[in-house]
């Protein structure tokens, strides 16, 4: 099993019409091997009226640690249980780096995830590595860490768009989850959307509010010119993946593996 991971910050909101933001970061400075690196996350809510979202027991906001050249993925998981969250506008709410899952207790791994989960904190064995900005398209390159050094990765975000600033950085819409191209197509987008954390879903209102936008597919149901036309009216950047069910899961599985959304 090769030490290559990256830390991946995922959301699970229920609600209506609401906004939110979610922003991820680790400890500035670089950090050695040796010690924990810091991580955390905020979702901020960008509403203008005070909501109950509904989400699991465990929090809104969880980690998953995935590797990025193997099967092995770390956290990521809710308990089924499903509690009130009141936010009002400008609510923030912080969480700190916490690890989430299970394995088989007689599983062919089960050495390492009893060493994983034997620490709260993250902590980097040697190995190679990425780092990037949650809801920006930036990722470094991947670069190795020798178990004993420290390293420093400088990541820049390229310069805002004129015009008025949006919620969302990158909004996924979808044909309606109701007829059977919205189904086919979300289940092809699940990992694309998972891996990079981002927000998704059918409804054109919600998509303006977006910087970027990414149709997926052209067939009937698919959002149509006349969407793309309004949501360049509404000041978004328009993009299509499109084509048969192979060709744009071929596409998503290249954005996952160059680290692009």
């Amino acid at each position: 099993m090769r030490d290559s991971w990256i830390v991946r910050v995922l959301v699970s909101v229920i609600v209506g019409a609401a906004a939110y933001a979610i922003d991820a970061w680790l400890s500035k400075g670089g950090a050695s091997v040796l010690t924990a690196v810091i991580v955390a996350a905020t979702l901020a809510y960008l509403g203008h009226d005070p909501i109950n979202a509904s989400g699991s027991g465990s929090g809104l906001v969880q980690f998953q640690v995935r590797q990025i050249d193997g099967p092995f993925v770390a956290g990521g998981m809710w308990t089924a249980d499903c509690v009130p969250y009141p936010f009002a506008p400008g609510d923030v709410m912080w969480k700190g780096f916490s690890k989430t899952g299970g394995y088989e207790a007689d599983g062919p791994d089960a050495a390492f995830w009893i060493g994983w989960f034997s620490r709260a904190h993250l902590v980097l064995p040697a190995g190679r590595y990425r780092v990037g900005i949650t809801g920006a398209a930036v990722m470094s390159e991947e670069f190795d860490l020798d178990g004993s050094g420290a390293h420093l990765q400088d990541l820049e975000l390229p310069e805002a768009d004129a015009g008025p600033s949006k919620p969302l950085p990158h909004y996924v819409l979808f044909a309606p989850l109701s007829t059977v191209q919205g189904q086919v197509d979300w289940l092809l987008a699940a990992p694309y959307l998972q891996t990079f954390g981002l927000t998704a879903g059918a409804y054109v209102e919600h998509a303006k509010l977006a910087t970027r936008v990414t149709l997926i597919g052209s067939g009937p149901d698919a959002p149509g010119a006349a969407v793309e036309q309004a949501l360049a009216a509404a000041g978004c950047r328009v993009e299509r993946i499109e084509g048969e069910s192979e060709d744009i899961a071929a596409e998503l599985a290249q954005r996952i593996q160059t680290g692009q959304p």
